[in-house]
């Protein structure tokens, strides 16, 4: 079955949407509105950079060495480093996830069929702290939910577009 996910999961990301345009929502337990975010994403040599234009304008930029944050007219700035191992982890997963990077994700999650799609689960302690499942629809991906233990959640939609 393990098998039969893994490849399910292969052929369901093995044509990745090196760029497009995303609209995150980040619903909190408390919160009658979610927080939204519409931006651009690119997937670029091994990096997937992450560019918000509101609630205010500022580009993430997640590769192996850990996540960066540029703002406007300013160099990045690295906010997490390899050395923090949940961090490396969860700034693994959004590009393992949108590249279908199997051995990526094998390494960290048990992947299962889903009515609408996949399901990720993480399988460490660590990870699991941070999120209780990630489940992923569409081919390329056309919508990420990770869901969150505490009851938060966190819908990415993604629109395939030309690369700037």
């Amino acid at each position: 079955m393990a098998a039969l996910s893994l490849a399910l999961l292969a052929m369901s990301l093995a044509k990745p949407a090196p760029c497009g345009q995303f609209e995150q929502q980040k619903m909190l337990p408390g919160l009658s509105k979610p927080l939204v975010s519409p931006g651009r994403y690119g997937l670029r040599d091994g990096a997937l950079v992450w560019h918000s234009l509101s609630p205010f304008e500022s580009t993430l930029i997640i590769k192996g060495s850990g996540l960066y944050q540029q703002l406007p007219g300013q160099e990045p700035v690295q906010l997490a480093s390899a050395d923090n191992p949940l961090v490396a982890s969860l700034a693994s997963l959004l590009p393992a996830v949108i590249q279908g990077d199997q051995a990526a994700l094998e390494t960290h999650f048990v992947v299962s069929q889903e009515a609408a799609g996949l399901r990720l689960v993480p399988k460490d302690a660590l990870l699991k702290a941070a999120l209780e499942a990630i489940d992923v629809e569409g081919q390329p991906p056309a919508l990420i939910r990770m869901l969150e233990p505490q009851g938060g959640q966190t819908l990415i939609q993604l629109t395939p577009g030309t690369c700037q």
